[in-house]
Order: structure tokens, then C-alpha cells, then sequence
């Protein structure tokens, strides 16, 4: 992401972004308190994770950096799908699959930003 693209985005866009944020992890607190599974706390860290990466992902979007978005919403799902392994005793399908989609969408991340300097690399 280019530094000035951030900045051109303004103050208003980035206090409805961290309002939009902060009520979202606020949901996810309330959520947990009204749910209270054994694993709370880490049911949490993956779940706020989730909604930062969600969050970035609109970032992304809003920079026109369509590829980099799009990893960012599935490794936020990936976390998602490991918050609800967790909540069901650590079901092996869903918490591999969740790290598994995390995986991906970390990788197409990786790819959006560093595409151009990964292929040189490897075609030498």
C-alpha cells in the first residue's frame, strides 16, 4: 500500500474505519459474553483477528488493491471457521480447513503485494 494513497484517503474515512472497527469488536466481546464457551479467550484472538482482517481488507478495497482484499476476506474467514472449530471441542475438519483458507488468503496477500518481485526472483 502506498503511503500517500493512505493519506489522500482523509480523517473522515478513517474515523467511520475505526468506529466501523471498534463496534465490530465490540460485537464480537458481547457476543463471547452472551455465549461464554470453555475457550473464550481464544476463541477471541481468533475471532478479532477475523474482523481485523476484515477491516484491512476494506482498506484494500477502498486503495483499488482488489487482489490484496480478497486474501485478506479469506484468511478472515479462515480465522472465522477456526473460532467455530474451537467452539466444537476442536473439530479437526474445521480447524484445518480454517488454517487452511487462512493459508490461502495470506498467500494471495502476499502475491497482491509482492507479485511482480516474486516472479522475477524465481524466473532468475
Amino acid at each position: 500500500m502506498d503511503p500517500e494513497a493512505l493519506r489522500a484517503l482523509g480523517r473522515r474515512f478513517w474515523y467511520a474505519w475505526a468506529a466501523a472497527l471498534l463496534a465490530s469488536l465490540g460485537a464480537v466481546a458481547a457476543a463471547l459474553a452472551i455465549i461464554g464457551p470453555d475457550d473464550a479467550w481464544l476463541v477471541g484472538m481468533y475471532a478479532l483477528l477475523s474482523v481485523l482482517f476484515v477491516g484491512f481488507a476494506v482498506v484494500s478495497l477502498v486503495l483499488d488493491e482488489r487482489l490484496n482484499a480478497a486474501g485478506q476476506v479469506i484468511a478472515a474467514a479462515g480465522l472465522a471457521v477456526v473460532a467455530v472449530g474451537v467452539t466444537r471441542d476442536y473439530s479437526d475438519p474445521l480447524f484445518w480447513g480454517g488454517m487452511g483458507l487462512a493459508v490461502v488468503g495470506s498467500t494471495l496477500g502476499v502475491v497482491a503485494d509482492h507479485g511482480e518481485r516474486l516472479w522475477s526472483a524465481l524466473r532468475g
